[in-house]
């Protein structure tokens, strides 16, 4: 209430087509990349890029969270790898499975997702 609308062209494949509805509050996690459009080209007369996101992962802000959905089958997986001692490994390999190799990268992307403790620099840093 009290808001303006505001809206950014969506582009949605497989299993996100039809997860919600026009209207709904949700946020959307994807890429943000341009679209050309030649016809915006013609009736401009120079370069025109409309930009859209393309997604990757979509949930209503109404949904409860992914932690409060978990089935006792979803926590007996993820309490089994736990216990694995690789279980860095499995999880690093896990991300961009198609993607061989670039162990490093992987790496930095599972540990901003896991977040870690914050390092105290004792006022060395501003």
């Amino acid at each position: 209430p009290g808001r303006l609308p505001r809206s950014k062209e969506v582009v949605m494949v497989a299993d996100l087509i039809d997860s919600v509805r026009p209207g709904e509050e949700v946020e959307i996690t994807g890429v943000y990349t341009n679209n050309f459009d030649a016809s915006l080209n013609t009736k401009n007369g120079f370069p025109v890029f409309a930009t859209v996101i393309e997604a990757n992962h979509v949930a209503r802000l109404t949904d409860k969270s992914a932690a409060e959905s978990l089935t006792q089958e979803d926590i007996d997986a993820i309490n089994a790898i736990a216990k694995r001692p690789d279980a860095f490994e499995v999880l690093r390999d896990s991300i961009a499975p198609s993607i061989h190799g670039h162990a490093d990268i992987k790496t930095g992307l599972l540990l901003s997702m896991l977040s870690g403790v914050p390092k105290d620099v004792k006022g060395k840093h501003r």
